[in-house]
């Protein structure tokens, strides 16, 4: 049975809580299979039969409606295969870090997932963004940004490239990105 990662979009973040356990029970419940969570912060390993190519979409919609119906509030799904988070990772480390003004151990980094291909448009949007201490580049369906200073005093957030997108997406920082590529990555 293929094998999925679902990256929830703010959950446990005021004033919207998912326990972990509950995720993982409501999704055993629903016949998907091998449910395991990453952190606090909405990582879901599962399996589902007969959800390999263009089914991505539904079956992210399918659980997006399931949680969402539980936990009374929206809860966006994007799904990534093992293999998309190894190579993420991968991409991310043949990347040179830019000059921030700092060392490259200082610069924040974070991953935004997309919902679906950027635009060549979104991608060379997001390419030109360069404010003091903030550069972003588009690495396949993910957004890298570095940041000078924490990420929720930046002018390029989470929310601003959705809405530059127009499709779902939710962020992790680099070192959790890393730590699903370690523990789901194939």
């Amino acid at each position: 049975m293929p094998i999925h990662i679902a990256l929830l979009r703010s959950v446990n973040v005021k004033p919207r809580w998912v326990k972990m356990e509950r995720l993982r029970e409501v999704m055993s419940d629903a016949g998907y299979g091998d449910v395991a969570t990453h952190i606090q912060s909405g990582n879901v390993r599962f399996t589902a039969p007969g959800t390999a190519g263009s089914a991505e979409q539904s079956l992210a919609d399918s659980v997006s409606s399931l949680l969402s119906a539980e936990f009374g509030f929206d809860i966006p799904v994007i799904l990534r295969r093992p293999v998309e988070l190894t190579e993420l990772v991968e991409a991310y480390d043949a990347l040179v870090v830019p000059d921030l003004g700092m060392t490259a151990a200082d610069v924040r980094a974070y991953v935004v997932f997309l919902g679906r291909e950027p635009t060549t448009d979104f991608a060379t949007a997001i390419t030109a963004w360069s404010l003091p201490g903030e550069r972003a580049r588009v690495v396949g369906r993910h957004v890298v940004c570095w940041y000078a200073r924490p990420s929720h005093s930046a002018s390029l957030p989470t929310h601003r490239i959705w809405r530059t997108a127009g499709v779902p997406v939710t962020s992790r920082d680099l070192k959790v990105a890393r730590a699903l590529a370690g523990k789901w990555g194939a």
